[in-house]
């Protein structure tokens, strides 16, 4: 009997200790490709000065739970590195791909040719030249 309770007793500290070890307590950055999930992306590839364009970005999730996708911007100069992330809510999830597409709006107010680099999951990127005239 004593031995029953100690195996028992043993597998739930192992048990526990696998449990604890697969969390993942850290976040990930938005420059991290892993947490970007864009991967296409569609819209015009000139404008004018003052107007604004809209270009569709479609998102990736990896479950059934996602529910919304964002978009965000980091700019240097006339580049923009755009990155996309997914929410998820609910936990149990069926395994299906969700596609979602989200709205990325630009509008510059000075001429020139601007470089718009979505960044996908594996860390290479989708470039979208958009000419402001």
């Amino acid at each position: 009997m004593k031995s029953c309770k100690t195996r028992l007793l043993c597998t739930l500290i192992v048990l526990s200790l696998l449990t604890v070890a697969g969390c993942d307590k850290g976040s990930k950055s938005e420059e991290d490709p892993s947490y970007s999930v864009i991967t296409k992306v569609e819209g015009p590839v000139s404008a004018s000065i003052g107007q604004e364009i809209h270009i569709k970005v479609t998102l990736e999730g990896n479950n059934g739970c996602a529910v919304s996708g964002e978009l965000h911007e980091i700019v240097a100069g006339d580049s923009r590195t755009i990155t996309g992330k997914i929410n998820y809510q609910g936990t149990v999830c069926p395994m299906i791909m969700v596609y979602m597409i989200s709205d990325y709006s630009f509008k510059s107010t000075t001429p020139g040719i601007y470089q718009l680099k979505f960044l996908k999951r594996d860390g290479s990127y989708i470039n979208h030249s958009v000419t402001v005239n």
